[in-house]
């Protein structure tokens, strides 16, 4: 979920997270980055993206590849395509919806909500979220077209004050 992507080579057994952030997330990633040290082999390295014709600096480091990361890659992405599923939720922590929600969501202070932006994934699958993240968590919202390509989750603000409870 969020910002970080699996990836499996054809040329390796296993599979490897890579997380990147832009200069102004520095210290997230950092934060990311001493929780999966030990799986680390090299420090965060300076990258520059050419992106909608403008330079941006980021930050990006890259695991090793382990058994454990193959399993949670072949859980989420099923035909090489990330995808959602009910088992794949279950899997989620608090801690993993505070990072999910640090990656992708944002909070509209002076509307009293927030929004996940889910946009990588089908409409069907918003729903199983949003199922998921009411049944479980007690997070209400709803599924949003945020721009003619792509849903979001916005929360109501009940929703938005139990997101909020659970990732403090």
């Amino acid at each position: 979920l969020g910002d970080d992507s699996l990836s499996l080579r054809s040329v390796s057994r296993h599979a490897y997270l890579r997380t990147q952030q832009s200069l102004a997330h520095k210290d997230y990633l950092m934060w990311k980055f001493r929780v999966l040290r030990n799986h680390v082999l090299t420090p965060p390295q300076l990258v520059r993206n050419n992106r909608y014709e403008r330079i941006h600096w980021g930050v990006r480091f890259t695991t090793r590849t382990t058994p454990d990361l193959t399993t949670l890659y072949r859980l989420c992405y099923p035909d090489d395509h990330k995808t959602v599923s009910s088992e794949w939720l279950t899997q989620l922590t608090a801690l993993s919806l505070a990072v999910w929600y640090m990656d992708d969501g944002t909070y509209a202070p002076g509307r009293n909500f927030c929004m996940l932006y889910t946009g990588a994934f089908p409409y069907k699958q918003q729903e199983l979220i949003r199922h998921y993240l009411d049944d479980r968590w007690g997070i209400k919202g709803c599924v949003i077209q945020h721009n003619r390509r792509q849903w979001c989750l916005r929360f109501t603000r009940l929703g938005t004050q139990q997101l909020l409870s659970l990732v403090e």
